[in-house]
């Protein structure tokens, strides 16, 4: 097998790493919303905390491997404007990834400690603060997968 043939087949299973995390953590968010005990939402945090691993893996290796991709093709010189447009909403995912683990550690904190029964008056209020913006985060990751995958296929 070529260079190129190697790049894309793991830049073909980091897609797949990221598009399982997605779905994963939209299933997840589900069950997440639709319990009221606070130790299950504990749980379903801490599997939630391994599909963002997950995806920041994918994006590293869809980032890597669709560079080699482009070089292996020749287009470094002169690499066509939907290209660049999707490796700047790659680097966009990568900061949205970034932003959902930080909320998502803190939130994970602020839920023990509701669960434990150690946690400030208002920490229910801000736990549905931080669901909400969790929330918008994953919503923004979905469209900018969705936006990916058309200037992937279409090549406007």
């Amino acid at each position: 097998m070529s260079a190129y043939s190697w790049s894309l087949l793991i830049h073909l299973i980091g897609f797949a790493m990221l598009f399982t995390s997605v779905l994963g953590a939209w299933i997840l968010r589900a069950h997440y919303g639709g319990t009221t005990e606070w130790r299950t939402k504990v749980t379903i945090l801490r599997v939630v905390r391994s599909f963002g691993l997950l995806s920041a893996v994918a994006v590293v290796l869809m980032l890597l491997s669709g560079l080699g991709n482009v070089y292996a093709l020749g287009l470094t010189a002169q690499m066509p404007g939907w290209l660049q447009v999707k490796l700047i909403l790659f680097v966009l995912a990568w900061a949205a990834g970034i932003l959902s683990a930080v909320g998502g550690r803190r939130r994970a904190v602020l839920v023990v400690q509701i669960a434990e029964g150690n946690a400030p008056q208002d920490a229910p209020a801000r736990a549905l603060s931080m669901d909400a913006r969790a929330n918008v985060i994953l919503v923004v990751q979905s469209a900018l997968l969705l936006a990916i995958v058309i200037l992937s296929v279409f090549k406007p």
